[in-house]
């Protein structure tokens, strides 16, 4: 008699089959993905926290959230004394994400990334004005939130500038500085970007996709390939916090790109290392002998083939270049 019940498939093709169906949801989830920036960049900063060690936190000061990235220290002790806290200053326009890379440079150090208003996540409204004085007093109550004092304070920037004022009106929250292309002073060489800026330009200003480019352009010697929907994501941030971005440009323009922090480099005692790439666009290599002729114990570099933003440029010679600087500090530091 001939058996008319329906076979059941085998292992090997229910195998095939649920993986045909996992695939398709993979591809669609892509998909939908790609087409939601908002949704792609938060994938994409869990995957970079997971990457790095890093977790985003926030912390309430003064009734407003402060949104931050946190990596702990992984090795506690180094020579019998605690490492310090890194804390990390992003610059103009950026936000906490940039220092990912950055984080790497500080291994086992407790390493801390908050956003700076009007940037990133921050509430625009935590801070009376964008004046050098208002962000340092908010850097200062962050740093007190989370416990990070005294911190190993890294800037980028205008989180360089800022650092170094920082240091300059709280010496004991600071124990070392290490400024990439810091802002702050006035170059001895006048760029097309200063010269914009003194015409009353926003050469930072992203209004659109054309816009982001350019600023890739002008920031990177060695532009970073950006999908389209993180793009996308940045460019409608920038847009959307636009009055609050001119607002903290015209704030703070001058105090940038002029003598900001200069009648304040003697003052500073912290080991400091200064970093500058040599086809800087924005912060023109000329004002690394001005750091390095004011600060009392600061030591610098020009990094070869690096622009404005060092660390993505040249990694490697900006690592290494921290990483003597670490092992020069008095342990502790």
């Amino acid at each position: 008699m001939t058996d008319t019940r329906p076979k059941k498939p085998s292992l090997l093709r229910r195998v095939a089959k649920g993986m045909v169906i996992v695939m398709a949801l993979f591809v669609a989830s892509m998909i939908a993905l790609w087409n939601w920036p908002a949704g792609f960049q938060w994938v994409s900063v869990r995957l970079a926290c997971f990457a790095t060690g890093m977790d985003v936190r926030e912390v309430t000061i003064d009734g407003h959230v402060v949104p931050y990235l946190e990596r702990p220290a992984i090795a506690a002790r180094a020579a019998g004394a605690e490492l310090p806290t890194v804390l990390c200053l992003h610059g103009f326009g950026t936000s906490k994400e940039s220092s990912f890379l950055i984080s790497q440079m500080f291994p086992g150090h407790r390493f801390v990334a908050p956003d700076l208003p009007p940037f990133g996540q921050s509430d625009p409204e935590s801070v009376s004005s964008y004046s050098p004085e208002q962000l340092v007093a908010y850097i200062d109550r962050f740093a007190t939130g989370v416990s990070a004092k005294p911190a190993l304070v890294v800037g980028t920037s205008m989180g360089g500038a800022l650092a170094t004022a920082y240091a300059h009106a709280h010496p004991d929250a600071v124990c070392a500085l290490v400024l990439l292309a810091p802002a702050g002073v006035k170059a001895p060489v006048e760029n097309e970007f200063v010269r914009s800026v003194r015409e009353g330009g926003h050469p930072l200003r992203i209004a659109s996709t054309e816009d982001f480019d350019r600023m890739i352009k002008l920031v990177f010697v060695h532009p970073p390939a950006t999908p389209g929907p993180i793009r996308a994501y940045l460019v409608d941030e920038a847009i959307t916090t636009m009055e609050a971005r001119d607002r903290a440009a015209d704030s703070l323009g001058a105090w940038l790109l002029e003598d900001g922090v200069t009648a304040c480099l003697p003052s500073v005692q912290q080991p400091t290392l200064v970093l500058f790439g040599d086809g800087d666009l924005v912060i023109d290599p000329s004002c690394l002998p001005v750091f390095l002729d004011r600060m009392p114990h600061a030591t610098g570099a020009l990094i070869p083939g690096a622009g404005h933003v060092i660390f993505a440029d040249a990694p490697l010679a900006t690592r290494d270049a921290i990483t003597v600087f670490l092992q020069s500090l008095p342990a502790g530091r």
